[in-house]
């Protein structure tokens, strides 16, 4: 399975069993003012959003954010109702580093998301969304001041049929936020 730059990444920020450096439960950070860090390394303008937020956009009890550092990347980790016979999903939110046209943004967002990317209406400025490596993920842009990436996880390693929806909620609550 080939992985975009993000779920790269997030992988190796979330696959260690969430033995992230620097995090808590409560969702501090060693970044700036408690805010997650964006892709370069450098504090967010946005906080994560909060586990009641997660929840009601997915449609379950989310716990978290639970943030770290992992060669600069910190997402906001959100982890969801365990079944019976796997891990509970994951929320990962990561924040762009401020500066990122709206072009720019576009051609990564290609890039990353692989042959399935498809643009997403009424979440910012410009959206695309994808299933492509066996999660859901949405990629959002705001502004050059704003953008960022949800992926999904479900724990089984296949994609579930609302989770496109739920990456959209969560990206809806984040830009309202």
């Amino acid at each position: 399975m080939r992985l975009g730059p993000l779920a790269a990444a997030l992988a190796a920020v979330t696959l260690p069993a969430l033995g992230l450096a620097g995090c808590s439960s409560s969702g501090s950070s060693s970044s700036a003012a408690g805010s997650p860090q964006t892709s370069a390394g450098t504090p967010s303008t946005k906080g994560c959003p909060t586990a009641a937020a997660v929840t009601t956009a997915m449609g379950s009890t989310f716990t978290g954010p639970v943030t770290g550092t992992a060669g600069g990347t910190a997402p906001c980790v959100y982890t969801g109702p365990q079944g019976p016979q796997v891990a509970g999903p994951q929320v990962n939110v990561l924040f762009n580093a401020p500066g990122l046209s709206e072009s720019a943004f576009t051609t990564q967002a290609h890039s990353d998301m692989g042959p399935t990317t498809a643009p997403v209406s009424g979440v910012g400025t410009a959206a695309f969304a994808s299933t492509a490596f066996g999660h859901a993920e949405i990629e959002v842009w705001v502004s050059s001041s704003e953008s960022f990436s949800i992926t999904i996880e479900t724990g089984t390693g296949a994609v579930a049929p609302d989770n496109a929806a739920q990456a959209e909620a969560v990206a809806k609550a984040i830009v309202a936020g």
